[in-house]
């Protein structure tokens, strides 16, 4: 009844075999770059925010001109974000 092989005492549940169907595969994340480890992670923070806010506005303008006014602001923020880690 267990479906054993040959004469090991081991068997399909005690093998590898029966180990894989009591087990389920997890994924444990390990942030190995910890540069800026409040912008990827749930919840975030205000300043995260706006960084986020800053990039997205820097990437759409369309306009060159309206691209580098907008980089003073951006490095602010991404600097208030580095200190606040």
């Amino acid at each position: 009844p267990w479906g054993g092989f040959k004469n090991s005492g081991r068997g399909r549940t005690h093998g590898l075999e029966g180990l894989m169907e009591l087990v389920q595969p997890q994924h444990i994340h390990v942030n190995r770059v910890a540069i800026l480890p409040d912008a990827w992670w749930m919840p975030y923070s205000p300043i995260a925010v706006e960084t986020f806010r800053g990039f997205a506005k820097y990437f759409a303008t369309g306009s060159i001109r309206k691209t580098f006014l907008l980089l003073p602001q951006l490095s602010k923020r991404i600097r208030e974000l580095l200190k606040g880690r």
